[in-house]
């Protein structure tokens, strides 16, 4: 998909630690699942693609999705993010916002690329 191409963001890039995390056993660090996540990391990144945050399930299971541990790896990628929380009820849209924008300071973004006027700018955090 990335490939291909025809979008800005890239969502749910690790939809299978999501899932996964609910299994025991399952381990985010695994080289079977670290690996080509790495590499669509790479390819995002060559294809000056932005990274969906995911916040919808910070306060209620304290994740973010993709996982907080990926963050430098983005920022290291210098791969712009937006946060958002996918959010299917509106009184939530903000939910565990504020705290991933923390976050992402934490690791070392000092923005998000949000539309602004109709254009991606950076929007200082």
């Amino acid at each position: 998909m990335v490939e291909a191409g025809g979008f800005d963001i890239v969502g749910h890039i690790d939809k299978i630690y999501m899932n996964g995390s609910r299994h025991p056993g399952f381990d985010i660090q695994a080289g079977w699942y670290r690996k080509p996540f790495l590499e669509l990391l790479d390819l995002i990144a060559e294809k000056g693609l932005i990274v969906e945050i995911n916040s919808k399930n910070k306060t209620r299971k304290k994740q973010t999705y993709p996982h907080i541990n990926s963050y430098k790896e983005l920022k290291e990628r210098h791969i712009p993010v937006m946060v958002n929380s996918d959010c299917h009820f509106p009184d939530l849209v903000n939910d565990g916002r504020e705290d991933t924008l923390a976050m992402l300071k934490e690791a070392g973004y000092r923005t998000t690329r949000e539309l602004v006027n109709g254009k991606w700018d950076d929007v200082e955090i």
